[in-house]
């Protein structure tokens, strides 16, 4: 079985040569920048996410680095915001332009920043991003390291089923609410189970 963290390693080791071709940068490191909301209404998960991506890249640093390369670990804060993430990601890239884009989280935010010109052309990888629904993969530079909103949706309507659970109800954040709604009904359909209530979770931005 493969951990998550050796998926991290091969991963991040795929994107050397995206890296080294991007600009020429300081040779012996690999700068990750952390753009992830560290002050609004995700922040409790981005602290915890930063804090496990700091340990493994720490220990990675101490057994010698990725192919004798540092990782240099940098976090700059989004607030939940789209447009300051694509602020952050942009003096990133100006700042070196072989950075490595980290952690970026929500569909929003990563459409708005694989779509961006200005990132798309610095050939700056987007890594480990968590995004529910979107169908951003390789081809725009965007590494997802979890599955996706149907995948999940789909395995968790299956493992209720095998519990002998065929009717359940649906609490989801008010921004996700109907695109996770129509992904139960769909699956639920599917397997033979029934979406019978929904509670909308209204988080201020």
């Amino acid at each position: 079985m493969n951990h998550p963290l050796i998926t991290m390693s091969l991963a991040l080791l795929s994107l050397l040569p995206l890296a080294a071709t991007a600009a020429p940068g300081n040779q012996k490191s690999i700068q990750i920048t952390h753009i992830g909301d560290f002050s609004g209404p995700s922040a409790d998960f981005a602290r915890d996410f930063s804090t496990g991506a700091k340990v493994y890249f720490d220990h990675l640093n101490a057994s010698g680095g990725i192919k004798g390369k540092r990782i240099l670990y940098r976090l700059s804060d989004s607030a939940g915001q789209s447009a300051q993430a694509l602020s952050a990601a942009q003096e990133a890239i100006n700042e070196r332009s072989d950075v490595v884009l980290f952690g970026i989280t929500g569909d929003q935010t990563l459409e708005t920043l694989a779509r961006d010109p200005r990132v798309h052309k610095s050939g700056a990888p987007l890594f480990a991003t968590v995004a529910g629904n979107t169908s951003l993969g390789l081809e725009d530079g965007v590494f997802h390291l979890r599955a996706g909103l149907a995948d999940e949706t789909q395995a968790i309507i299956r493992q209720l089923k095998s519990l002998g659970v065929s009717t359940f109800s649906l609490a989801a954040a008010n921004d996700q609410l109907a695109d996770a709604a129509k992904l139960i009904e769909n699956e639920a359909s599917a397997q033979g189970a029934r979406l019978i209530g929904r509670v909308e979770l209204h988080i201020n931005p």
